[in-house]
């Protein structure tokens, strides 16, 4: 069966994505897992910290307030993994980056707050760990979270700086370091924040990088599976197609030579004829074969000429078998006003008729007419379009009344190797590289190809070529 590979593949954009989602559930799970350790572990050493402190009832208050959103922080982090196993993104990269901001905001609270009412080595340490909080977001978040985080470690530099309770520098054993602290302290909060913000631009450039380069290979990936997919359907058709009139061809030389010596010449006669047609077919195919791999290799560069319609058509009709639906006995109605000629080649023109014609022909009851027609631009002089001359246009169409083509598998005709899913359970010979070489030897010349059908059985199909004018 014929595979469409546009549609049946996933797309770079969203295989990229569905292998960032799969890093961030896996990173995810493991940081939460571990880092929910040991904030637990980080939350029974504040807990003996308190319980041997002698501290103030408003700061014991304050350190079990604290100890609780410590703990609220390890439960956001078991969810993050909770989540993570059953594949919830965003609830899982979430709970991890709020429990992070939660467990250092909390402890930066309480220890600047409520423990020392100064900013001391400790705080300027959890000032540090505003930027983990950040690349966490990085990590596991999209742009969104990085930026939301900065925010939030923003506002608590701010909070703390501005708003932490005034000291009295000589009344401490830390009077040195908090009086420096005091006199830079117009030079900390912008610093502070420049670095976080200087943070963030960093993973927002990385994570764009990293989201770059995921479609990078997610691209390599879907050109390696359509590289796969024309290779197969090459070998599938290939060894369709060649397997039938080989076999025939076989088997009429064998009854050719065990019966040359027991019947009359004239018996002989059809035997030769049909294992000859068997050998045209193989014939055709390789030529079809061959000018696909011509065209992909030359890059389609060759002189284009003045090229008269009529006299190639001509050419063309002579070329085409007269048993191929008894094209002998069909109406050819020709509606090509005389001397039209295309800009091109009249060896692509003559190929690009006879696949037509054979297309016509095949798909088609027998009886049935023909009609090509072809119909000179009403505006013969080349017109402006902007800055760009637009050449006048020569419209062929070809039309049988055949089958026809269902709608939604008009483009698919143009693949190489593709044939319609009914033709492939029929008896009618193909190898799906006709209108693949139509479409391509078409652009080649400047030109488009396109059909139209209903896909009701009787109205048949309409073929429509656009070529330029040759003046």
């Amino acid at each position: 069966m014929s595979i469409d590979i546009e549609n049946t593949r996933l797309s770079a954009s969203e295989i990229a994505h569905s292998y960032d989602v799969q890093r961030r559930l896996e990173a995810t799970k493991n940081i939460a897992t571990i880092w929910g350790i040991l904030l637990f572990l980080f939350v029974v050493a504040v807990g003996v910290f308190v319980l041997q402190s002698r501290l103030s009832p408003i700061q014991f208050t304050s350190s079990i307030i604290t100890i609780a959103l410590l703990l609220c922080g390890v439960l956001l982090f078991g969810m993050g993994n909770w989540f993570a196993r059953r594949k919830r993104l965003i609830f899982a990269t979430g709970s991890t980056i709020i429990a992070t901001n939660l467990a250092i905001i909390a402890f930066e609270v309480f220890w600047v707050f409520f423990v020392n009412n100064e900013l001391d080595p400790a705080g300027l340490v959890m000032f540090g760990a505003a930027g983990l909080a950040i690349a966490i977001a990085g990590v596991l978040g999209e742009a969104w979270m990085i930026i939301a985080t900065n925010i939030l470690m923003n506002v608590m530099t701010i909070g703390i700086s501005i708003f932490r309770p005034g000291i009295d520098s000589f009344a401490t054993s830390n009077s040195t370091f908090q009086s420096q602290i005091d006199h830079e302290r117009a030079l900390f909060l912008p610093l502070a924040l420049l670095i976080q913000w200087a943070f963030t631009s960093v993973l927002l450039i990385t994570a764009r990088g990293i989201r770059g380069t995921l479609n990078d290979l997610g691209k390599a990936y879907v050109q390696t599976q359509k590289l796969d997919a024309l290779k197969d359907q090459f070998i599938t058709h290939v060894n369709h197609e060649l397997r039938t009139p080989i076999m025939a061809l076989q088997g009429f030389v064998e009854l050719v030579r065990m019966r040359h010596l027991r019947v009359a010449p004239r018996e002989l006669s059809p035997l030769l004829d049909k294992a000859c047609q068997a050998g045209t077919e193989v014939v055709e195919l390789m030529e079809s074969i061959l000018n696909t791999q011509e065209l992909q290799q030359d890059g389609h560069v060759r002189p284009l000429q003045a090229v008269n319609l009529p006299e190639v058509l001509s050419s063309a009709t002579n070329l085409v078998d007269p048993r191929e639906g008894q094209f002998g006995t069909r109406d050819l109605h020709l509606q090509i006003p005389s001397g039209l000629a295309i800009y091109g080649d009249p060896i692509w023109m003559r190929q690009i008729f006879i696949n037509l014609l054979s297309n016509a022909l095949k798909y088609s009851e027998v009886g049935t007419p023909i009609v090509i027609t072809a119909k000179a631009p009403d505006h013969p002089t080349p017109r402006m379009f902007g800055q760009q001359r637009a050449a006048p246009q020569v419209l062929i169409t070809v039309q049988d009344f055949g089958l026809g083509v269902p709608p939604d598998q008009k483009e698919l005709l143009f693949h190489r190797f593709a044939r319609l899913p009914r033709d492939l359970a029929s008896n009618i010979m193909g190898n799906g590289l006709g209108l693949y070489l139509c479409r391509e030897l078409t652009e080649a010349m400047h030109g488009r190809i396109w059909l139209e059908s209903t896909g009701v059985p009787g109205e048949g199909t309409q073929f429509h070529i656009e070529l330029p004018l040759a003046q």
